[in-house]
């Protein structure tokens, strides 16, 4: 599956309108990216364990 990346909170990795090939599994391991569903909206961020992560430093941190 692919998906689009819309949006600049993962820049410099992943920018918008950048294409992102991934796979379903049941978890992530602390410090990967992953896409997460909340709320019925799909980020790409990285696990923190407790919160997720912007890697761009003008993102304020999402709490999980």
């Amino acid at each position: 599956m692919a998906l689009t990346i819309s949006g600049d909170s993962m820049e410099p990795v992943y920018y918008d309108g950048d294409i992102v090939l991934i796979k379903s599994q049941p978890a992530v391991e602390n410090g990967e990216i992953g896409i997460f569903i909340i709320e019925n909206s799909g980020y790409i961020k990285k696990y923190g364990g407790d919160r997720l992560i912007s890697l761009n430093g003008f993102v304020r941190k999402t709490e999980t």
